[in-house]
């Protein structure tokens, strides 16, 4: 689960997101705490930034919630306490899939006074995450009535632009921003993505290629993601291109894109490089990452849907080694490696890797408590085809129970433990459970306004989960309008 890249809602293709670590980066670096708050509001801060650069995301929200509380005690209106604690925060609840508090957050701010460019971006960012573009475009045009010229303040117009689907007027924004900002690749990175919408290949082309002049290095992730749309829009020759030296991360990015529109062997191909990139990266080091272990599990589906399953399964078996034990990577290793055993009727490993993730989390440890209630919902599904229905049902009863300990919308995690539970629910025939639990994964994924291949995936097995259990209690309308859903999801991968 490569986050790298947050893809969100329509043809705009998550543009907001790519920049808000850049950018975040930069500004944060220019605002020291002050010495009265180093031990109140920054101290929190500083641990809830640890707790998600572990993958702690909602430990990190819990934390960084009482740091805002404590910032806003400063009631002072120019400190700046309160916009970075809360950008921050709303970086968080992103990540954890939290979308009603982000939602809550964003309408809670105050508004920035228009000559602290500071607050006005970061407050700006949490707009763009909650996806509230015109209050975004107002922040932004307030700011600017008092510093025209900031290349900064210009290049965030120039995303709300684009997230807006007003191409002409990003492309304007984003050429006043380079005006006074030429080294800025960020910038170029988007006004190469307006070029893009609005038709123009071979500009948006060569601003890629002015967005990495600008600096080599940093540029290549963002170029990364724009040539693998050029390539998914038909243009496959820009990968061929520029592939070389494209990263790890874009590169995974771009067979994510490939798998999804059914190109399995570009997806393959695309992922050995990606897999290539990394070993390069690493060197002579043998660390486990959740670079490596995503580009196998990327490519054990792959093999997957090319009915190579002895391959799925020993990718799947190298991402679980390659992950560090207790992570979502190696949850996912296992939940992958867990199902693909069940397919192929192996019982015995099948049982072993998911009685592998229950010791884990009967623990008292860090693991993500999320996949917990999952692998005991897949257990159950093999001690049912086993003929093991006491079991089974012992086994769904205890993650049913685990799962009412969560709040709803938890995150990705979450909501993947909660389709094998309704899966398992649809299995054992308690067909209003199967319908609440398909339900509830299908609304997570719609809120989430994201259209990541993967979220994607999970919202159409979801829609057609719930088609079969409608379907079953005779409600054939209701069966036929979450089928139609699900072909309009899978609808831009086909074309």
């Amino acid at each position: 689960m490569c986050e790298i890249f947050r893809l969100t809602g329509g043809p705009t293709w998550g543009i907001f997101a790519l920049g808000i670590a850049a950018s975040s980066s930069r500004l944060f670096a220019a605002i020291p705490p002050s010495p009265k708050a180093s031990q109140t509001w920054a101290s929190l801060l500083s641990q809830a930034n640890s707790l998600d650069q572990a993958g702690h995301h909602k430990q990190a929200s819990i934390k960084a919630e009482e740091a805002l509380r404590l910032a806003r005690e400063e009631k002072d209106p120019a400190s700046e306490a309160v916009p970075r604690v809360a950008s921050r925060l709303a970086g968080f609840y992103q990540s954890a899939g939290e979308w009603r508090r982000l939602d809550a957050l964003a309408r809670s701010l105050p508004a920035a006074p228009p000559q602290n460019r500071l607050a006005s971006l970061q407050y700006v960012q949490v707009y763009e995450m909650d996806e509230d573009y015109s209050r975004a475009r107002k922040a932004l045009e307030r700011a600017l009535k008092t510093m025209p010229d900031d290349p900064d303040l210009l290049q965030e117009l120039g995303k709300v632009f684009l997230n807006e689907e007003r191409y002409r007027e990003a492309v304007g924004a984003l050429q006043r921003s380079l005006k006074h900002d030429p080294h800025n690749y960020t910038a170029y990175f988007y006004l190469g993505r307006a070029y893009q919408m609005l038709g123009d290949h071979s500009a948006a082309i060569k601003t890629y290629a002015l967005a990495r002049k600008a600096n080599p290095k940093g540029a290549l992730a963002y170029a990364a993601a724009g040539y693998a749309q050029l390539a998914f829009s038909g243009d496959s020759a820009v990968l061929r291109q520029f592939a070389a030296d494209i990263p790890q991360e874009g590169l995974q990015h771009i067979g994510e894109f490939y798998l999804r529109s059914g190109r399995l062997d570009a997806a393959l191909s695309t992922y050995q490089e990606a897999l290539h990139a990394e070993k390069r990266r690493l060197g002579s080091k043998s660390e486990s990452t959740g670079g490596r272990s995503g580009i196998l599990l990327g490519m054990a589906e792959v093999y997957r849907k090319m009915g190579r399953r002895d391959r799925a399964v020993a990718a799947a078996k190298e991402a679980l080694a390659s992950a560090r034990p207790g992570t979502i990577d190696w949850f996912d290793s296992l939940f992958e490696l867990s199902g693909f055993y069940r397919n192929l009727q192996k019982s015995k490993e099948a049982v072993s890797y998911a009685k592998l993730g229950e010791d884990a989390c009967g623990k008292n440890n860090d693991h993500p408590k999320d996949y917990c209630f999952g692998i005991f919902a897949q257990h159950a599904q093999m001690a049912l085809s086993l003929g093991r229905r006491q079991q089974a049902e012992s086994l769904y009863r205890s993650a049913l129970a685990a799962r009412s300990s969560h709040a709803e919308g938890d995150g990705y995690p979450f909501v993947i433990c909660t389709m094998a539970l309704a899966d398992a629910a649809a299995a054992l025939g308690h067909d209003g459970e199967a319908m609440r639990l398909y339900q509830s994964a299908a609304s997570w994924g719609k809120a989430a306004r994201t259209d990541r291949p993967p979220v994607l995936q999970l919202v159409t097995q979801a829609l057609q989960g719930l088609a079969r259990v409608y379907e079953k209690k005779g409600r054939l309308e209701d069966a036929a309008k979450a089928r139609h859903q699900a072909e309009l999801l899978q609808a831009p991968a086909e074309k």
